[in-house]
């Protein structure tokens, strides 16, 4: 065993050294080595970026098969992860060879790369922008030609030597080419040579090898994607999986290479065919510190920081390639989940009346109290659990106390709505003992934490301020938010929400009134103190309640989540339910293996402990990412619904219902359930219509539809599902047959909820939803049937009058083979120019039942509008355009929605009488507009939509009063019959014209029509009827 000394033997160094400021400065610095650090270097040297949190990045976990092989990497592709574009001059700096070094800009060259994993492999993507894309070195050593090199300490030692000599058998040091090829390539041969790697690791390169890569030249430079095995960088051993948050050492850099033919390029000291050099990460490194170094000192030392006073922090070239010099990327963290942040999570949602606010929560009277966030089976709770370590199920101990010994103590609810002007929350407490000895009754900003009270807390912005703050001035607190509180006999306090002002007229008002077992509070608050969150929002917020069971200071006080007056441990509350739009695709297998490719263009869904909903009866709902959670997709067809889930549990338990069992106790497994309410009624329990309700399946593959009125379960019936265990959890794949869900048309709005349960082996221990609660179908979030994905036909606006008096219509078409259900769609639009970017002044829904056939139209017009026009159309609307208020043709919901088409400029501000089109100024005043026959879709872009002249324009410009009320496009083709005749088909109105030009006249004639060959040569066209 060694261990180092300060005093000169026969077989240690000795370093002695007079500490200086300099060097307690250094070690002050790098003590913290794995923290957010900035070194106070000169970028204009040759150091690039040297920010330690800038070059720390988690690693996305996709479901296996999501990344696929193609050089084309994307973030959607990548688990969301954003793009790291990596650029000289601005987070990187030009290394100091070769000698030239001639960069002209981020065309010239400059980077942008993404990571990802699943569960076997590791995956880097990078889009090169490059002018010149060169390779020209024979058996090429890519670091002189267009190169990507790699960097990977897999052991994160952080030692000070160069990877190429590296002592880790599990990292090292690599090129690809722009053609995908890897290391040093051996053109005569087709394969890779050994060099360019530690020496221990054999790898195999191809698509079935330890290493893959596939790239392209594409337009303005190159694109290049790479697949790692796992395994290759994991020591089991050391324990270096690369998984549940292990950090490896990771660099990435660009060699560019614009001039032809080896040799010395510039007066560098490098003889090589090369211009640029440059790197993602270059952090400070202790120099000379190595392996054999670190013999020389005890772990501990280590460990304390010992072995810092003893080496330089230095940056500069050789660091690029130093494990010391590396950046690090993060296995297993979990995906970025933002707005949300990692605390808990609830929904508001909104009531269609409000409540009276007079202290009485009046849930059996029909107060709207029943239809909001936490009111189903009273799901959102915060009670004693004795089987808990901290003795509290679905909250914790706030700023002091302990534990309440039962209900009766101390738990309560907690309810949350919102209409457009203000939140609601109401809190039913049940507590034993009720104390108002501190602040007097109905008085304002006393010591109410002393007496029986409850406590809202609000981020309306949610900024999450970093430390408690009782300033009550702070505008970082109070401009959204702050503390709003009132006791048992009604004292309230609002100083620390910067006292916006009390009463039933005021910016909020709270009531309480006591009860058989406790007391209620009621707030109403208004959304303008608390920044005006819209629908969709997420706010921080928490609710504490204060327990006074004698004279004198609270006994405790328990919180749903976080710390009293600090912000940024609040929890979520999202403004209404989830929404999501789930693709019209090809079917996929229903085996219970998720393959990404067959559910390629749905949006990933991500829940957690942190950012889903749990049904507090069922469990606790305070767990790390990491105990289980789950991604999912939906897809839809003309025959079904299609849902993949991919759970990750850590520990999979199916001791109640059998393996292939029906109706058994599925709730108490591992299993995921979906629930569906088909005609979207919002019931308070489950509906009844068809086989709407509740589909399970669990991790052994018992499933129960008993919840959903029984269907017919197997491949070919009413719905099925199947199941897969994976490394880190289980899959299941559902199908659900339209017929089965009352034949819901495309652009339906269907309530929609997804759930998993999680035992452990002693029964559920958690729920997790993705939004709403099992079998309360008001909870669900919304799941609307969308279009094809890759650019399919969609529904646009065809035709567009502004004309004398009420003479005004849109008219919609529907050039899909499919009936389209427009309870999916809606028609918002801007009042005289943009007020709100954000939001449209006047939200137009479609009447209930509304659809357009397949090849159809739909008519919306003004109810006073030319007798011609209301009889033709399919809905009377007041309020439409004067020519200066913009349409949009909209797809989703108003918290979440898509743009397919526009009329008019949605964005942009008033455009006096009207916006030109065409070339013709105030097109959209005292005009028609018809889109052009070439057009058979939507434009969200206005501008390129109305062009800027007759030819670039999608619309034709009629004078006022012209229109033409829903006829079908006129068509014609023509058919070469090979015997000197030619077939004419058309629909519409034939007309001929000796020229192009007219003059044209209509031709008495049916389609088809033959023309002889004798016929004289002639101009022809179809028009509307």
């Amino acid at each position: 065993m060694k261990k180092h000394s300060t005093h000169q033997d026969g077989f240690m160094k000795t370093r002695i050294f007079q500490p200086t400021w300099t060097l307690v400065l250094l070690f002050i610095l790098t003590h913290s080595f794995l923290s957010a650090q900035v070194l106070d270097f000169d970028p204009t040297l040759e150091g690039p970026w040297s920010d330690v949190e800038a070059t720390t990045l988690a690693v996305p976990e996709v479901a296996n098969g999501s990344v696929k092989l193609d050089g084309k990497a994307s973030s959607g592709e990548y688990g969301g992860f954003e793009g790291i574009t990596v650029t000289p001059g601005d987070n990187a700096w030009i290394l100091d060879f070769p000698g030239d070094r001639s960069w002209d800009g981020p065309e010239d060259s400059s980077f942008t790369f993404w990571l990802a994993q699943d569960q076997d492999h590791f995956y880097v993507g990078v889009a090169v922008k490059d002018d010149v894309v060169n390779s020209d070195d024979p058996n090429a050593a890519f670091w002189k030609d267009d190169s990507i090199e790699i960097v990977v300490d897999a052991l994160n030692d952080r030692y000070d030597n160069n990877t190429d000599n590296s002592n880790d058998p599990y990292g090292g040091h690599c090129y690809f080419n722009f053609r995908g090829r890897f290391s040093i390539w051996d053109d005569d041969n087709n394969t890779k040579t050994s060099e360019r790697w530690s020496s221990a690791v054999e790898w195999t390169y191809g698509e079935d090898g330890d290493v893959y890569g596939v790239g392209s030249e594409v337009e303005g430079g190159w694109q290049l994607e790479v697949r790692f095995r796992k395994s290759q960088f994991e020591d089991p051993e050391a324990g270096n999986l690369l998984s549940n948050g292990y950090k490896m050492g990771f660099n990435i850099g660009l060699d560019d290479d614009d001039k032809q033919g080896p040799g010395t390029n510039g007066s560098g000291d490098r003889t090589q065919d090369l211009e640029l050099q440059y790197w993602w990460a270059n952090r400070a490194r202790l120099q000379g510190w190595t392996a054999e170094e670190a013999d020389n000192f005890w772990p501990e030392e280590i460990a304390r920081g010992d072995h810092l006073d003893y080496y330089d922090l230095v940056i500069n070239s050789p660091g690029r390639l130093s494990h010391g010099g590396t950046g690090e990327i993060v296995f297993g963290a979990p995906p970025d989940i933002s707005p949300f942040d990692e605390t808990k999570s609830q929904i508001a949602l909104p009531l269609a009346e409000p409540p009276t606010i007079d202290g009485i929560i009046d849930i059996n009277g029909g107060e709207s109290w029943a239809w909001a966030g936490g009111a189903a089976g009273t799901f959102w709770r915060v009670e004693p659990d004795e089987n808990l370590a901290d003795g509290i199920r679905g909250g914790t101990i706030g700023d002091n106390g302990e534990a309440p010994v039962d209900k009766q103590d101390l738990s309560f609810l907690i309810f949350a709505g919102y209409d457009a002007d203000n939140l609601y929350v109401a809190v039913r407490v049940q507590d034993d003992i009720l104390s108002e000895d501190s602040a007097e009754a109905e008085s304002q900003n006393g010591q109410t934490w002393h007496d029986d009270s409850v406590e809202v807390f609000i981020d309306g912005d949610n900024s999450n301020f970093p430390t408690r703050d009782t300033s009550g001035t702070n505008p970082d607190v109070v401009g959204s938010g702050g503390q709003f509180v009132i006791t048992v006999n009604n004292a309230m306090r609002d100083q620390e929400a910067g006292n916006p002002g009390y009463g039933e007229g005021e910016a909020w008002f709270a009531l309480t009134s006591v009860t058989d077992t406790g007391y209620d509070a009621e707030f109403r608050i208004s959304l303008d103190t608390i920044g005006n969150p819209k629908p969709g929002d997420v706010i921080g917020f928490t609710v504490a309640i204060n327990e006074d069971d004698d004279d004198g200071p609270r006994d405790k006080q328990i919180v749903w989540v976080g710390n009293a007056h600090t912000e940024i441990t609040y929890g979520n509350l999202l403004l209404g339910g989830r929404s999501y739009t789930a693709p019209k695709t090809d079917a996929p297998k229903i085996d219970g293996i998720i393959n990404y490719e067959e559910y390629e263009g749905a949006e990933r869904i991500y829940i957690n402990p942190h950012n889903g909903v749990y049904d507090i009866p069922s469990g606790d709902d305070t767990w790390a990412w990491n105990d289980h959670s789950f991604f999912a997709w939906v897809t839809h067809d003309d025959e079904a619904v299609y849902v993949a889930v991919d759970v990750r549990d850590d520990k999979i338990v199916t001791d109640s219902a059998e393996a292939g069992s029906e109706d058994g106790q599925t709730w108490v497994d591992d299993s995921v359930e979906i629930f569906f309410d088909v005609d979207d009624s919002n019931d308070a329990g489950r509906g009844v219509q068809g086989f709407e309700g509740q589909y399970v399946i669990t991790a052994n593959g018992a499933w129960r539809d008993n919840e959903a009125n029984n269907p017919q379960f197997g491949e070919a019936d009413d719905w099925f599902g199947a199941f897969s265990l994976t490394d880190g959890g289980y899959q299941i794949e559902f199908k659900v047959k339209k017929s089965a869900l009352s034949d819901p048309a495309q652009g339906a709005n269907l309530g929609f909820n997804i759930a998993i349960n999680d035992d452990d082996g002693s029964g559920r221990k958690a729920q997790l939803n993705w939004s709403g609660r099992p079998h309360a179908e008001f909870t669900y979030g919304s799941l609307i049937l969308g279009e094809s994905i890759g650019g399919g036909p969609s529904l646009f606006f065809y035709q567009y009058a502004e004309g004398s008096s009420y003479n005004k219509f849109l008219e919609i078409r529907n050039p899909t083979d499919s009936e389209v259900d427009l309870s999916g769609y809606a028609f918002p639009n801007q009042n005289n120019g943009v007020d709100d970017v954000e939001s449209f002044d006047y939200w137009n829904s479609f009447p209930e039942g509304a659809t357009i056939a397949a090849g159809g139209k739909y008519i919306i017009a003004h109810p006073d509008a030319d007798p011609a026009i209301v009889a033709v159309a399919d809905h009377l609307h007041k309020y439409l355009s004067n020519g200066d208020d913009a349409f949009a043709l909209v797809h989703g919901t108003k918290e979440d929605y898509v743009v397919i088409d526009v009329i008019g400029d949605i964005n942009g501000p008033d455009p006096g009488s009207g916006w030109e089109v065409a070339g013709i100024s105030s097109g959209t005043k005292d005009h028609t507009l018809i889109r052009k026959p070439t057009i058979s879709g939507g434009n969200p872009d206005w501008a390129a939509s109305a062009g800027t002249n007759t030819e670039d324009s999608e619309w034709i410009v009629l004078d006022k009063d012209v229109w033409q009320l829903g006829e079908s496009k006129p068509t014609i083709s023509l058919v070469n019959n090979g015997d000197g005749t030619v077939t004419v088909t058309f629909e519409g109105r034939l007309q001929t014209a000796p020229t192009v030009n007219g003059p044209w006249q209509d031709v008495d004639a049916e389609s088809p029509l033959i023309l002889q060959p004798d016929q004289p040569a002639t101009f022809g066209r179809a028009v509307s009827e």
